[in-house]
């Protein structure tokens, strides 16, 4: 595990609270600020904006996974609506299919900003040199990735370094992929050099040297595979050279490999990971899940969670309803077959950390809302549900009980509520709540399960359980 380089790939860990930044949406042909721009403080405001879609629709809903990976041999789905045949299937795909728009725009606008960083540092006259050199490292980091995501899913686009202007390019013409990357290089390489090996005002979501240094190993293996070198070098020795650098050199860029993978899961490193090279989170992250209460969460899950409402006979939960999964009615994404199989179920922990395979119903007995013997909770087996769903008839009367107690965390003034989850041991239906037990990550199940498991509902066997049957 600490050798893999499997898992220093870049790691975006996405949601966080967000303030309102201090200065109003950047207009490049707005130059009523124009004065405050030429100050570091001005400039390094201007430069929160180059982070908007991290925090935004790029990673909190389903856009960018919907251009990267559907399409391919990763995902199938069971929702034949428009955008999914398109998104999935490229039937009738076009330029204003809503991922795909918002993808190409959000890049866009941000690189546009990122531009406006860049070249008007030259222009500050007044505030901590060190602090403008950091914020114009940032500007370059972002500007970079945008370009990578653009010409990853979208090829030969525009290559644009300059602020726009109220005259708009009526006539683009495509930058050649050669050019796109030598961009992106530079900007890596030069942002490496001056980002230091902490964040900017200790905010986690902030680029820093291991994120620079992350991207540009996936850069040149990704420019690789365009048959790409650099200086008689190919980009896939580059590629190896960057990463086994920052491997070897963990400590010195403030890097971290977990001996465990559950832990780069683990609940209690949600926005904190050590292991994450880069946060995407937005540029006001707070430096704890519920220091604020109208963050913007990662819906992703949701798009590529199971809805086990739909056996809503012995899973009794809403889709809306369900303070333990969350809102699972707008599942659109399923693993593929050849996805499943990339993981062994039996000795590779990453299977048990990657997929739900057991559903479960939950109590609320910590917040006061649902006991724990609530019929919404514990289930109890009768023979109509034994006949209806093969479950042998020696099981008519026993009970399959919750296997969380979700609480609910007030966050005051912030608005809202935040579920935390912790488990009822296997064979304990006291309703105690003093004999829960904390784990890493409550959605996580052990697999397989075992033959008496009573806390689950639902299960997903790789294996044939019995003849015929999976």
């Amino acid at each position: 595990m600490k050798r893999s380089l499997y898992n220093m790939a870049l790691a975006i860990c996405t949601a966080a609270a967000m303030y309102s930044c201090s200065l109003d949406e950047y207009n490049p042909s707005d130059t009523s600020g124009e004065g405050e721009l030429k100050t570091v403080e001005g400039l390094k405001n201007l430069g929160t904006y180059c982070y908007s879609p991290l925090y935004d629709q790029m990673f909190s809903a389903s856009d960018y996974l919907a251009v990267a990976e559907t399409g391919t041999d990763l995902w199938l789905t069971q929702n034949n609506k428009t955008t999914l045949q398109q998104l999935f299937y490229y039937e009738g795909l076009t330029t204003s299919t809503n991922a795909t728009d918002k993808l190409f725009s959000q890049a866009y606008a941000c690189i546009n900003t990122c531009n406006a960083v860049i070249n008007r540092a030259a222009d500050v006259t007044e505030g901590d040199k060190n602090v403008l050199k950091v914020v114009v490292a940032e500007a370059k980091c972002l500007r970079a990735y945008y370009y990578l995501v653009l010409v990853t899913n979208y090829g030969n686009v525009t290559l644009v370094t300059t602020e726009s202007t109220d005259t708009k390019i009526m006539n683009p013409t495509r930058s050649s992929q050669e050019e796109i990357y030598n961009l992106i290089i530079t900007d890596l390489q030069e942002a490496a050099a001056d980002l230091n090996t902490t964040p900017m005002d200790g905010n986690y979501a902030r680029v820093t040297k291991k994120a620079a240094l992350g991207l540009l190993a996936r850069a040149y293996a990704q420019g690789a595979g365009e048959g790409l070198s650099e200086n008689g070098v190919s980009y896939w020795q580059r590629a190896k050279e960057v990463a086994e650098d920052l491997i070897a050199n963990m400590a010195s860029y403030n890097a971290y490999l977990y001996d465990d993978v559950e832990d780069v899961w683990a609940q209690s490193n949600n926005r904190n990971n050590k292991e994450a090279l880069f946060i995407a989170s937005g540029p006001q992250a707070g430096t704890d899940a519920f220091t604020y209460g109208s963050y913007g969460a990662n819906k992703l899950f949701t798009f590529t969670f199971c809805d086990p409402n739909k056996l809503s006979d012995i899973y009794p939960v809403g889709s809306k309803q369900n303070y333990f999964y969350g809102r699972v009615n707008n599942n659109y994404y399923a693993p593929s077959k050849y996805l499943v199989d990339c993981f062994d179920a039996r000795y590779d922990k990453r299977w048990e950390n990657s997929f739900t395979t057991a559903f479960s119903l939950f109590s609320m007995v910590q917040a006061g809302w649902r006991t724990y013997d609530d019929k919404n909770a514990t289930i109890t087996l009768t023979e109509d549900l034994c006949t209806k769903y093969g479950i042998d008839s020696k099981f008519v009367g026993k009970k399959i009980y919750p296997y969380v107690d979700v609480n609910a965390i007030n966050l005051g003034s912030n608005g809202g509520n935040q579920y935390v989850a912790s488990v009822w041991p296997k064979g304990e239906y006291s309703g105690d709540v003093n004999k829960l037990v904390k784990v890493k990550n409550p959605y996580v199940n052990p697999y397989p399960l075992a033959e008496d498991e009573d806390r689950f509902i639902v299960y997903l066997s790789k294996e044939y359980l019995s003849a015929g049957h999976q």
